[in-house]
């Protein structure tokens, strides 16, 4: 007869054991789950973005929702978070990575020009709106730290997304998950930069 720590360690050997936040083994309930925790996030700063997401029946997008019109959108979800430093958690070693702010600043246009070329294999027809949500739990990269930054900057060579978000890991001092709403090159100056406080 097994124990429940034999049942268990299948499971607990695959758990990923650095910036854990956001993680789960199922990759389409990660994205969903992602895109939710901006919408609740935004809503209870007095935004609505869009209506409950759902996994896009094939991917690309990650994800598809509602407007307030009623028009469907795509939500393509990525993380910022360092390979290496998972790497070596799973391996026992208690490592983190030491991101700067030129690093973060590099790797968030990346990843945003990497969506923009996604969305020419986009399945399911048109979309009213191509939103990005970037998210990430690196100890490092704090909202306290990073909102005024991020925010500040404007993300260049992109053309077909729409919007982009930061989404921060849980922040006891705010009382959700904060984000900030990035600035792409056909935002005005006076762009609501989403949860900077």
């Amino acid at each position: 007869m097994s124990t429940t720590v034999e049942r268990l360690r299948p499971i607990l050997t695959k758990q990923r054991r650095y910036a854990t936040y956001f993680w789960w083994p199922d990759k389409r309930r990660k994205e969903r789950g992602v895109a939710e925790c901006l919408r609740e996030s935004m809503e209870l700063v007095g935004e609505r973005p869009y209506g409950s997401p759902r996994n896009a029946e094939k991917d690309p997008p990650d994800c598809v929702a509602e407007d307030q019109s009623g028009r469907t959108i795509a939500i393509e979800v990525c993380e910022l978070v360092s390979e290496r430093a998972i790497r070596r958690n799973q391996k026992g070693r208690q490592v983190y990575r030491d991101w700067q702010p030129d690093k973060v600043i590099r790797e968030t246009q990346t990843i945003l020009k990497k969506k923009e070329e996604d969305v020419n294999h986009y399945h399911g027809g048109s979309y009213s709106e191509i939103v990005v949500i970037i998210y990430t739990d690196e100890p490092t990269i704090s909202y306290e730290t990073y909102a005024s930054l991020l925010a500040s900057h404007v993300f260049s060579g992109l053309q077909q997304v729409n919007k982009a978000f930061f989404l921060f890991s849980y922040d006891p001092r705010v009382g959700r998950c904060p984000f900030i709403r990035l600035r792409l090159p056909g935002d005005s100056e006076n762009v609501d930069l989403g949860s900077v406080q």
